[in-house]
């Protein structure tokens, strides 16, 4: 009497071919290039491809086992691991459904937001409102009760001065951490400080 431990291989081959029919298309399809093919997709096309691809795998797998089926005993004994991995392939692929949804619709969602920031033209409003945020924010995040205050300087408000308990090297940190929203805004530098304590930084 045959035991399940003489199958592990063909298991064994069955469940990796579902991982990467499922899980390993969803990784996939996140990469950068198929995210931006995605992003492109509306969502009409995106759900025609992926219920044909769907169901072609699903007809596949289905005519893969009626054919092992088809063969009695003889037929399913004579099954090999290679045939079960693309079996499981083709069983999973229906199963990235979810996955490929939900990384469609946030590549949708991240594409628009950055039509939207493309198009977007900051202010000398935007930069003030910014920058009181900001200081808000250094100070609810700080370990110690501290005050800071930031404003926009010379160079058409394109300059963030900040001023208060803070120091340069803590300015140049939050400068390189933010340095991608602070040229979105329009900011031309960082500065602060007085006399000869005076730094600033570029963005």
């Amino acid at each position: 009497m045959t035991t399940l431990g003489g199958f592990a291989p063909q298991i064994l081959a069955l469940l990796a071919g579902g991982l990467l029919g499922s899980l390993g298309l969803t990784f996939l399809v996140r990469r950068p290039t198929p995210r931006a093919r995605l992003a492109r997709m509306s969502g009409w096309t995106f759900s025609a491809s992926a219920l044909t691809a769907a169901a072609v795998t699903l007809a596949a797998a289905i005519w893969q086992a009626r054919g092992a089926v088809a063969g009695g005993a003889a037929g399913l004994q004579a099954v090999t691991p290679p045939q079960l991995l693309l079996f499981g392939f083709l069983i999973g692929v229906p199963l990235s459904l979810p996955g490929l949804l939900f990384t469609w619709s946030d590549a949708r969602a991240r594409e628009r937001a950055r039509l939207k920031k493309r198009d977007f033209v900051p202010t000398k409003d935007d930069r003030r409102a910014w920058a009181a945020d900001l200081a808000s924010q250094i100070e609810e995040v700080s370990p110690t009760p501290r005050s800071v205050s930031a404003s926009i300087g010379g160079e058409g408000g394109r300059v963030l001065v900040l001023s208060g308990d803070i120091g340069a090297d803590e300015a140049e940190r939050l400068t390189a951490a933010l340095r991608a929203d602070l040229a979105e805004l329009g900011f031309k530098r960082v500065e602060g400080g007085k006399g000869s304590k005076q730094w600033w930084t570029r963005v």
